[in-house]
C-alpha cells in the first residue's frame, strides 16, 4: 500500500494531473470514478489505483472486479493525487487513443469541426451530445482546450472512448480536404440565409462550432460550403443566458449552434447510435446499459417519451 505523498508513483500522477505536456510526453491520460472506469477498454488501462476504503468496499460487496490489479493508496494519499474534490476511490492511467482522418469519416460521414473551444465543460458536452446525436467523429483546431484535461474527460462521461477525433494544426485546410472528400460543411453565421432545420442532412456533412464568445473566425467562416442563419427565437431564455450584448451576439455562442448540428444528428441517426454503443459495449465484455424502465437502450421504443435529452444547456 502507498502511503506517503513522496512516493515516486504520487509525483508521476500529479504530473500527469496538471501537466498537459506530461501526458502529451508520455501518451497518457488519467480516468477517475468507477462508472468511467468501467468505460475503459481494459487494453488500454497502464495502472489502476484505488484508495483503501474502495478496496475494501469491494471485499464487502465481492466485488473484485477493479481491485485484482490495482495499487492501493492510503485515503489521505488517494485525496491528494485526485482532481475531484471528493475523490470516489478510483484511479487509472489510460494510454491515448490514435485515429486518422479516415477514423472520423465513417461510411456517411457527419462531422463537427470545433474552432478554439475553451472550456472544459462544453468540450465534454460537445463529445457526448455528439455520440449520443451520431456524428461520426470530431475534428478540433490545434488551440481549443487540451481533451485530454481531467475535466474535459469527466464531462464526457466515456464518449471519448466511442466516438474518433483529431487535432489539427491547419483548420482552414481540414476544412478544404472535407470538401474536396464531397463533405457539406456548414457554419452557423449572421450573413446565413436558411435556419438549421431547413436543410438536408442525410448526405454527407460537417459543421462548424466556434469559440464561446467570439464564434468562428471569418477565415473558418468563409471555408464553409453553406452558411445557416443563427437567429434561433425557440430558445430565447438560453439566448439570453448566454450573455452577449444584443441578440446577434448572443446567439454565436457555441451552445447554440453546437445544439442545433447535433439536433439534426440525432433526427437521423439515433438509432444507428444506439445499436453502435451496445455492440461496443459487448465486444470490451461491458454490461450493455439499460434504461430507466430496465430494457436495454436498443430495445426501447423510438418514440418513447422518456428518451434523453441530448441537447447542450
Amino acid at each position: 500500500m502507498i502511503t506517503s505523498t513522496s512516493n515516486i508513483q504520487v509525483k508521476e500522477l500529479l504530473r500527469l494531473q496538471k501537466k498537459s505536456r506530461e501526458r502529451e510526453k508520455e501518451g497518457v491520460f488519467i480516468v477517475e470514478g468507477p462508472r468511467m472506469a468501467e468505460e475503459i477498454p481494459r487494453e488500454r488501462i497502464v495502472k489502476l489505483y484505488v484508495s483503501e476504503s474502495f478496496q475494501a468496499k469491494c471485499v464487502k460487496e465481492k466485488n473484485d472486479r477493479f481491485i485484482q490489479e490495482a495499487e492501493v493508496m492510503s485515503d489521505t494519499v488517494f485525496a491528494h493525487v485526485s482532481d475531484t474534490k471528493t475523490p470516489q476511490g478510483i484511479l487509472a492511467v489510460v494510454r491515448r487513443m490514435e485515429y486518422t482522418a479516415e477514423d472520423i469519416l465513417g461510411e456517411t460521414p457527419h462531422v463537427l469541426v470545433l474552432e478554439n473551444i475553451q472550456d472544459p465543460g462544453n468540450l465534454g458536452t460537445i463529445f457526448r451530445t455528439a455520440e449520443a446525436a451520431g456524428a461520426t467523429g470530431i475534428v478540433l483546431s490545434k488551440d481549443c482546450v487540451d481533451l485530454y484535461n481531467p475535466k474535459v474527460i469527466r464531462s464526457t462521461m466515456g464518449a471519448i472512448f466511442r466516438i474518433p477525433f483529431i487535432y489539427t494544426d491547419d483548420l482552414k485546410g481540414t476544412i478544404d480536404e472535407l470538401k474536396r472528400e464531397g463533405i457539406t460543411v456548414y457554419a452557423a453565421h449572421l450573413k446565413g440565409e436558411n435556419s438549421y432545420d431547413m436543410e438536408d442532412y442525410k448526405t454527407a456533412c460537417a459543421f462548424l462550432i466556434g469559440n464561446e464568445g467570439k464564434g468562428l473566425t471569418e477565415q473558418a467562416a468563409e471555408a464553409a460550403t453553406v452558411l445557416k442563419k443563427t437567429e434561433s427565437p425557440e430558445y430565447p431564455e438560453k439566448i439570453k443566458a448566454a450573455g452577449g450584448e444584443n441578440l446577434q451576439d448572443a446567439l454565436l455562442k457555441v451552445g447554440i449552434s453546437a445544439k442545433e448540428a447535433l439536433t439534426a444528428f440525432e433526427s437521423i441517426y439515433r438509432p444507428r447510435r444506439q445499436e453502435k454503443s451496445n455492440n461496443w459495449r459487448k465486444y470490451h465484455g461491458l454490461p450493455l446499459k439499460r434504461s430507466k424502465g430496465g430494457k436495454r437502450r436498443g430495445d426501447r421504443k423510438r418514440n418513447d417519451s422518456n428518451s434523453e435529452n441530448t441537447g447542450i444547456s
